[in-house]
């Protein structure tokens, strides 16, 4: 059936209360939308009741599973209208007030087992996911790490592709806590495994994720602007690290948090070989750096900026 796009926008905005002139802004979660407690400031939270008061549409979308981005969301109380929800790094989308998933762009079970014992391979430590559940042949030191900031169960087996039972999770994760150089060799043999089936990239100097090559915050981004017909140029995004930047560059306005660049330019200078492109990366992508950092609301100022607030 062949609709007119101006017909189709027409219906777009009727179905989802949209328009021309609607904004929409993608931030994401931790160094960005919340401090270092994980907490949403006041006057962080006032800027966001001032940009969807005004009518603007709101995504978190982050890189950790969906499940713990609905968690978080209803921890700090969340509820703005046509709220939507992006996790695994855009590999998943969920609509809050329909209740409903839009997409997952995930990764085969078989892909996912062989990520996590090539990672063995190259003693490199790595996780998965199953049913809200973190998947992995051994708790380690990085195990901990990593549950300091992400509350979910864990369980440990052998049998990788047996315990996700034909699941397609999100993403994998490999951490390394003392020398983020160690991770190349297995990002090559990777990319030598899975040649244009993935998409790698550290999203902090100590993690390095893996998900379907055709997941990420941009990725997401467009598909939202033009399933629900908002202008990409009225899309404003924020982010700190790495696997924001594809979403920063992709952005109408994009915002790069001081605290990231702080970061960036720390890794890159312990090690160059990882992070100096993406510092460059960043900066090229960004058109505001905030002027405070995510401890001092430097997003609530930057979002003021993007979107025109009084």
């Amino acid at each position: 059936m062949h609709v007119d796009e101006d017909l189709l926008l027409k219906m777009k905005h009727s179905l989802y209360g949209t328009d021309e002139s609607t904004k929409i802004f993608f931030s994401d979660f931790d160094g960005t939308l919340v401090d270092d407690t994980r907490t949403l400031t006041t006057a962080t939270r006032k800027s966001l009741d001032e940009f969807c008061g005004s009518g603007g549409r709101f995504v978190l979308s982050s890189g950790r599973a969906l499940e713990d981005v609905k968690h978080l969301a209803k921890a700090l109380d969340l509820h703005y209208p046509g709220m939507l929800l992006s996790g695994y790094n855009g590999a998943q989308l969920y609509d809050c007030d329909r209740n409903l998933t839009y997409f997952s762009k995930t990764l085969p079970a078989e892909i996912a087992a062989g990520v996590i014992h090539t990672a063995r391979e190259c003693s490199i430590y790595c996780h998965t996911y199953y049913q809200g559940s973190v998947v992995t042949l051994r708790h380690t030191r990085e195990t901990d790490f990593y549950l300091k900031a992400v509350h979910l169960p864990v369980i440990v087996t052998d049998d990788i592709s047996g315990t996700l039972n034909g699941s397609r999770p999100g993403k994998c994760i490999a951490i390394e806590l003392d020398d983020a150089s160690r991770l190349l060799p297995f990002r090559k043999k990777l990319e030598h495994l899975y040649p244009g089936r993935l998409h790698v990239f550290m999203s902090n100097d100590h993690y390095m994720e893996i998900v379907d090559r055709c997941a990420d915050k941009a990725s997401s981004l467009l598909w939202i602007c033009r399933r629900f017909g908002i202008p990409v140029r009225n899309s404003i995004a924020a982010g700190d690290a790495e696997n924001d930047i594809p979403m920063i560059a992709a952005a109408g306005t994009g915002i790069a948090m001081s605290n990231g660049m702080k970061v960036l330019e720390a890794a890159a200078a312990r090690c160059p070989s990882v992070f100096a492109v993406e510092l460059e990366a960043m900066k090229a992508a960004a058109d505001i750096i905030t002027l405070q950092d995510n401890n001092h609301d430097g997003l609530a100022g930057a979002l003021r900026q993007a979107a025109g607030l009084a």
